[in-house]
């Protein structure tokens, strides 16, 4: 129950950067364009990820998914951390 609150503020928490970040890096006239690339792609890799972690689990158990994704996933944010960090030297 702890780990579900966690991952839900996470999730809360992450929504509110995820749309903070881009209405400040998109410009105004592509702002709609932004978003809706990003939901797109966001909501179009759950079905992927879905499938892969079925095949996961089907081949290499149940655990398989989460000791792929998490690696995976923390991967993304320090890769995303660095990034963001060196765009930040860059704007005004």
């Amino acid at each position: 129950m702890v780990l579900i609150a966690v991952g839900s503020l996470s999730f809360g928490v992450w929504n509110v950067v995820a749309v903070s970040l881009r209405q400040r890096i998109s410009p105004s006239h592509l702002l709609g364009r932004a978003n809706a690339t990003y939901y797109s792609v966001a909501i179009g890799a759950a079905p992927i990820g879905a499938i892969l972690g079925g095949i996961a689990a089907a081949h290499w158990g149940l655990r398989a998914p989460f000791l792929i994704g998490v690696p995976a996933l923390l991967a993304g944010a320090v890769v995303a951390a660095v990034r963001l960090k060196s765009s930040s030297h860059h704007r005004p």
